[in-house]
């Protein structure tokens, strides 16, 4: 399984870097990324289910799989990296930048994939349509005049509170 689960990935970084080729920007190699991640997620789900699953769980085992997974995961991580370097980017944790685009790219991945919605939900949508209009909103939040810093996080009892 985990020489399956290694030619996927392998795949999977191709058709990625396939799909960006041609993108004028970093934003649209981003969208492009994520793009060709769900395509490739719909495509073959069985093939995704075992990279990802827990099938392979100590992938440490298959130095292989180790770096192909790594690879993979590397084109979306350049390609953030490019994007938060953009004059326009919003000042955003790079890690934090990569983790989020992966979550949203991989969760709507699965979720299209199982579709444990109600149909109703997106019927009147095509799957290509989904995808596109949830990169624009994850793109907009990359943006700097999008950007809202976070409120003052508050530990503790507000000033004044009573406790007891």
């Amino acid at each position: 399984m985990a020489a399956v689960a290694t030619d996927g990935f392998r795949a999977f970084r191709a058709a990625m870097e396939k799909e960006s080729a041609d993108a004028v920007n970093p934003e649209q190699r981003l969208a492009a990324i994520s793009r060709a991640y769900v395509t490739f997620a719909l495509a073959y789900p069985a093939r995704m289910r075992l990279m990802f699953g827990p099938d392979c769980t100590d992938k440490s085992k298959y130095p292989d799989l180790v770096k192909a997974a790594g690879e993979s995961f590397s084109v979306i991580a350049q390609a953030m990296t490019t994007r938060l370097a953009e004059k326009d980017a919003a000042p955003l944790d790079p890690i934090v930048a990569v983790l989020a685009a992966w979550s949203i790219t991989h969760g709507l991945s699965i979720l299209l994939m199982g579709r444990p919605f109600p149909p109703e939900l997106t019927r009147h949508v095509a799957d290509p349509e989904i995808v596109r209009q949830v990169l624009t909103i994850f793109g907009a939040g990359l943006r700097a005049a999008q950007y809202a810093p976070a409120p003052e996080v508050r530990t503790g009892a507000p000033k004044g509170a009573v406790t007891g």
